[in-house]
């Protein structure tokens, strides 16, 4: 897809877990290196609002995330003609939409976007009757299976013609919080230059919940990284992933 190299004002979908998003947060500065007059706005879920300032985009909207779980037709659509209403006005130049569904093409291009790109399942488009009524996305990526979300966000970024050489996951911490993590790891005896830091559970979502979800391959993946790194391993989780 050509754009033009003055595109002013750029929209980023990601609602729901968190995971996710914190993956997603490289777009903000691959996009800004692309175009660097442009502002790039993150349209993020209620549900992740305390991430907003962590995340590397210079503005975000905060909207509804229910829709993206519910299994009510009309309920998607109310969620997305509200969300449409509050982004609308905002003159997105582009949309991204980095989830795997038609309704987010449907909410870019009611909310006024110009171009709107997004990732789609085989198959996956508007219900019929709906095609023709709710507008989409002008171009989609097939959503591959086997591949992990990184570099389906970098198929997604191939079509507007970006190919960052480097990812930047860097977030920003609030004042005194690295500071207060690093003296809680050394009360408990944990000195070191650096931490592999490893979530082994799902935590939870709007709606939705994780915390049974087991990873395998996470066993051998430490040992595999073990035998490559004297890194010391940090287990995160809250209380209800205590006996995973």
């Amino acid at each position: 897809m050509t754009l033009d190299a003055d595109v002013k004002n750029i929209a980023v979908v990601r609602l729901g877990g968190w995971a996710d998003t914190v993956l997603a947060s490289f777009i903000g500065p691959a996009l800004k290196e692309k175009f660097p007059n442009a502002k790039v706005t993150l349209i993020l879920g209620k549900s992740l609002a305390d991430w907003a300032s962590a995340l590397n985009f210079d503005d975000v909207i905060l909207i509804n995330d229910k829709f993206f779980y519910s299994k009510n037709r009309l309920q998607q659509m109310s969620e997305i003609s509200s969300a449409a209403l509050k982004i609308r006005g905002k003159g997105f130049d582009l949309g991204i939409s980095l989830h795997h569904t038609w309704h987010f093409g449907s909410l870019l291009k009611l909310a006024g976007v110009k171009k709107a790109i997004g990732l789609i399942r085989q198959g996956g488009q508007a219900p019929l009757l709906l095609e023709k009524a709710v507008p989409g996305f002008d171009q989609t990526v097939d959503l591959k299976v086997g591949i992990s979300e990184i570099d389906r966000y970098l198929e997604l970024l191939k079509i507007i013609d970006i190919n960052p050489e480097k990812l930047n996951f860097k977030l920003k911490v609030r004042q005194g919080v690295h500071d207060e993590i690093m003296l809680r790891l050394a009360s408990l005896g944990l000195r070191s230059k650096g931490f592999l830091a490893l979530g082994p559970g799902g935590g939870e979502n709007v709606q939705r919940k994780f915390f049974h979800m087991r990873w395998p391959y996470f066993p051998e993946f430490l040992r595999l990284f073990c035998q490559k790194s004297d890194l010391p391993i940090l287990l995160l989780g809250g209380p209800s992933d205590v006996d995973l």
